[in-house]
Parts: C-alpha cells; sequence; structure tokens
C-alpha cells in the first residue's frame, strides 16, 4: 500500500490513475495465506516469540538457516582434523549440491 500511495503523489498518476502502476507485478517467496502446514508452524512460533508477524525476508532468512543447517548434519566431516575453512569448504561444497528438487530442503517458503 505505501508504494502505491506515493505513486499517487506524482502529478501523472493523479491526472492518469494506473500512469505508473499499470503492469506492475510483485512476487513473494512468502505467502502466508496459501503456505502450506510448515508455514503456519513457523508463523505462529514467530509471533509467539517477537509478538509480531513475521515478513517475507524473516522466512527467507529462517528457510536460509534450515539450509545451512541440513548441510551441516548430512556433510560428514571426512577428517576430524579438517581446519574450520576446510568444514566451511565443505558446506559449501554441500549447499553447491542441492540443484533438482530431488534434493531439496523443506523449508517454510518451499522447496529449497
Amino acid at each position: 500500500n505505501a508504494f502505491i500511495n506515493e505513486l499517487r503523489k506524482a502529478p501523472q498518476e493523479r491526472s492518469r490513475p494506473g500512469y505508473y502502476s499499470d503492469g506492475i507485478y510483485m512476487t513473494s517467496p512468502y505467502l502466508k495465506n496459501i503456505a502450506g502446514e510448515r508455514a503456519k508452524q513457523f508463523e505462529e512460533a514467530y509471533i509467539t516469540k517477537y509478538q509480531e508477524e513475521p515478513l517475507s525476508y524473516e522466512a527467507t532468512y529462517y528457510d536460509a538457516a534450515i539450509m545451512a543447517l541440513h548441510v551441516i548434519e548430512t556433510t560428514p566431516a571426512s577428517n576430524p582434523t579438517l581446519s574450520l575453512t576446510e568444514r566451511r569448504a565443505q558446506v559449501k561444497q554441500g549447499l553447491e549440491q542441492l540443484t533438482s528438487p530431488a534434493e531439496s530442503v523443506k523449508g517454510v517458503t518451499g522447496n529449497l
């Protein structure tokens, strides 16, 4: 709403509504009204903890953490003496291997 309200201040938009806004589409990775059960659980937990509803970027940050934890937990350290830099390289490689729906991680915003 704030975006459209700002557009309405422009003379062109006032003289011809839709001058700037016609044809604008917005995407969002998190639409709580059509999201699944995982999203509902995430939202309830978020509200309980922060006393406010999460926005789409909070959901995507959460999903990024879920994905990183998944890779950390499922990428065995091939050598217990690996340095932190080497372990991080392993995690990066694990993330790079998630390239198909079959390998995806289930997140709040869908399959990652």
